[in-house]
């Protein structure tokens, strides 16, 4: 559930050889990648994939895609269950086990971190049973200690879609 930017790299290329033969290579991973999301539905403008990692400020994906995606495969008895067990459990392990202990959304919110200096980013599932919403929250251009700031703020909007959920707060009453 942590992060193993190398494993991802690595796994990428090795589908890729896998796939199209010969060596396994990022650009044979990134075609198959391609071929994957087109195939799930995901419009080839909405990304620009680079390496398994997404490691790199190369790698583009909007939140609007990235969060199409999360719901396709949310939705896919082929691989659905599988993804979602795989991210980390906020406030309980992996990258998010610190970001929301003692909230709301805390063991009810599943998601996937990045960061790169100037970027934070933070995407997946929070709800209870069957009643989930799916997010993506991108932010850029952050400079110095405003990355702490815009954790908070993730947090705070992850807890308020958990309150959402609940019907605690924002839910139109007709």
């Amino acid at each position: 559930k942590d992060s193993d930017n190398e494993y991802a790299d690595r796994l990428l290329e090795t589908v890729g050889g896998e796939l199209y033969g010969g060596a396994a290579t990022a650009a044979k991973g990134v075609r198959a990648l391609r071929e994957a999301l087109t195939e799930l539905g995901l419009p080839p403008g909405a990304y620009i994939p680079v390496n398994g990692s997404g490691l790199g400020h190369a790698n583009r994906i909007t939140p609007d895609a990235m969060a199409d995606l999360l719901r396709i495969i949310f939705l896919d008895p082929r691989f659905g269950p599988e993804i979602v067990q795989s991210l980390s459990v906020g406030g309980v392990d992996g990258t998010t086990r610190n970001r929301f202990r003692n909230t709301p959304a805390a063991e009810r919110v599943r998601a996937k971190t990045g960061t790169l200096r100037g970027k934070s980013c933070l995407s997946g599932y929070v709800g209870d049973g069957s009643d989930i919403i799916v997010f993506s929250i991108m932010c850029d251009g952050l400079r110095g200690r405003r990355l702490a700031a815009v954790r908070n703020a993730q947090v705070m909007a992850v807890n308020a879609m958990m309150g959402y959920v609940r019907g605690e707060i924002g839910r139109a009453h007709v």
